[in-house]
């Protein structure tokens, strides 16, 4: 079974149909920065010889991220190829059965 991304999964991102692989450096992207009880959203502009600035930083509680980062990456354009998602603790909360 293959897992979804967290973007898919809780549909962050704005999808096109075409592929925009070739112009992906001249558009916005966001970093995502999952913690335990805070998370953090970056807005980082176009990029410029390999760098990208940020433009807006945000923090949430991590349960009311998804649907900030929806809100942001719509009103950014940002297309759900654009966005990178770090966990802090490097293992994703999920339940775990016993």
């Amino acid at each position: 079974m293959v897992r979804m991304s967290y973007v898919e999964e809780q549909k962050i991102g704005v999808v096109v149909r075409d592929n925009p692989a070739n112009h992906l450096a001249r558009l916005y992207a966001m970093k995502i920065v999952i913690g335990d009880k805070y998370s953090v959203y970056h807005i980082l502009d176009r990029d410029f010889n390999g760098i990208r600035a940020t433009l807006r930083r945000e923090r949430s509680l991590t349960s009311d991220l998804p649907r900030q980062a929806r809100e942001a990456a719509r009103k950014w354009r940002i297309l759900r190829n654009n966005i990178e998602v770090i966990y802090e603790n490097a293992e994703p909360k999920t339940k775990k059965t016993k």
